[in-house]
């Protein structure tokens, strides 16, 4: 087996298995489902997954990933101003995680029953946004778009808080749809304050 096929054998795993904890969530996927749909044997997705916990952490890293990655786009955007970036930022921020079903199933096992393997991708992930809101802020009035912030780290921790403030309602009691048309607007409110 040469290294290609290794890295397509894993890939397909993932594959599958992103389909089937989407679809069935945590609890009613098994690693024999995974194998006999990867058209793996068992042993296949145990050489690469220690158990199921690893594999679905494997999942949800590829979500926060693909979030990082589309956000990343919209923080390097040069022509965007400061404003428009945050807000951006906010509103696929969003649209994103509404698509990231595995991730929904971390908050709402924060309801249910704690996935402990969880904590350290949402941990990194709290940071990596304070950063990328960090780092528009700090563009915004180094170039005079955004008047001065006193205590910059209180403000990404208000910013965290309703963002994630939103996943419940948004992601577990499935309101996104109803509130998707007007973030925009609501958006506008929030960031109205950071203007010059």
């Amino acid at each position: 087996m040469n290294i290609v096929t290794l890295d397509n054998t894993r890939d397909k795993i993932i594959s599958v298995a992103t389909q089937l904890f989407s679809r069935f969530g945590f609890q009613k996927t098994s690693i024999e489902e995974i194998a006999k749909l990867a058209k793996k044997s068992k042993k296949s997705v145990y050489y690469y997954f220690s158990n199921k916990e690893v594999l679905f952490n494997e999942v949800v890293l590829n979500e926060m990933e693909d979030l990082k990655v589309n956000l990343s786009l919209i923080i390097d955007d040069a022509d965007l101003s400061a404003k428009r970036k945050i807000e951006l930022f906010l509103i696929n921020r969003m649209e994103i995680f509404n698509k990231a079903t595995n991730y929904h199933e971390t908050i709402n096992a924060d309801l249910n029953e704690h996935f402990n393997f969880t904590d350290d991708i949402r941990a990194d992930l709290d940071r990596w946004e304070k950063d990328s809101i960090r780092k528009i802020l700090e563009e915004g009035i180094e170039n005079n778009e955004l008047d001065k912030i006193e205590d910059i780290n209180v403000l990404l921790d208000v910013y965290v808080m309703v963002i994630k403030g939103l996943e419940i309602p948004f992601y577990v009691q499935g309101k996104y749809e109803d509130y998707a048309p007007h973030f925009e607007n609501l958006l506008k409110i929030l960031t109205k304050g950071l203007s010059k």
